[in-house]
């Protein structure tokens, strides 16, 4: 008997994705989680929502800055998880 190709529909997978909102004063981040079936959204949660505070105000003025902070804010969050 012949195997069918599986279909790209079939295909289940994961996004992970975060929405970074700069501010004066530092950053706010939150972090989801979707699952798909295909191109379907199955299910979308929120893991986690952040302040990031820097104790240095020039680290805030540039993205790579911001990126560095959000960093690791969350690379503490998932130590906790």
């Amino acid at each position: 008997m012949e195997e069918k190709a599986p279909s790209a529909a079939d295909a289940e997978w994961r996004e992970i994705y975060v929405h970074i909102y700069p501010r004066g004063d530092g950053a706010h981040f939150i972090v989801r989680l979707r699952r798909f079936k295909g191109t379907r959204i199955i299910w979308d949660r929120r893991l986690g929502s952040f302040e990031v505070v820097p104790a240095d105000a020039d680290t805030v003025r540039t993205l790579a800055g911001i990126l560095t902070l959000v960093g690791m804010v969350a690379t503490e969050a998932g130590k906790r998880a």
